[in-house]
């Protein structure tokens, strides 16, 4: 699950954003999505105890945000949340939609396996190849001066 959230001023100025990354908690086959719906899937599984935790997977969802106005020396303007509400690592400027999906498809997603799946990865490729879309800097000189991500993209 992704959800993309920006918030824009009067003046076309970005207030806020938060973008999250929810992956899914269970293994599914790609023959199971194109035959059953996920409802339809749990309801295959939910019966067989053995079969559900087999299908755990250890994920954990991730997040960016983005507030000016709430930002302090322990709250980064801009920053990213793995794990836990205060982990807040932080970012060195707020992030676009469209890196944000590039990150989500490029770190959690792997081409070459999902072609072997004959998956069509035209599209995946395509917003890979897309260049980063990122504004502003907003890291202050507290946080650049701890371990943060620094997304100068070339």
């Amino acid at each position: 699950m992704i959800q993309i959230f920006y918030k824009f001023d009067k003046q076309n100025k970005l207030i806020n954003h938060r973008l999250c990354y929810i992956p899914c908690p269970l293994e599914i086959t790609p023959e199971e999505i194109e035959q059953f719906s996920i409802i339809g899937i749990l309801e295959m599984i939910k019966e067989d105890n053995t079969e559900f935790l087999n299908r755990l997977k250890n994920s954990a969802q991730i997040r960016f945000d983005f507030d000016i106005k709430n930002c302090s020396n322990f709250h980064p303007a801009s920053h990213f949340t793995i794990l836990s509400d205060s982990c807040r690592i932080p970012v060195c400027a707020p992030i676009g939609p469209v890196s944000f999906i590039r990150f989500i498809l490029e770190n959690f997603y792997n081409i070459k396996h999902l072609e072997e799946l004959e998956v069509d990865v035209r599209r995946i490729k395509k917003i890979c190849e897309t260049d980063y879309d990122l504004f502003d800097q907003t890291i202050d000189n507290i946080h650049k001066k701890i371990f943060h991500l620094n997304c100068n993209i070339i």
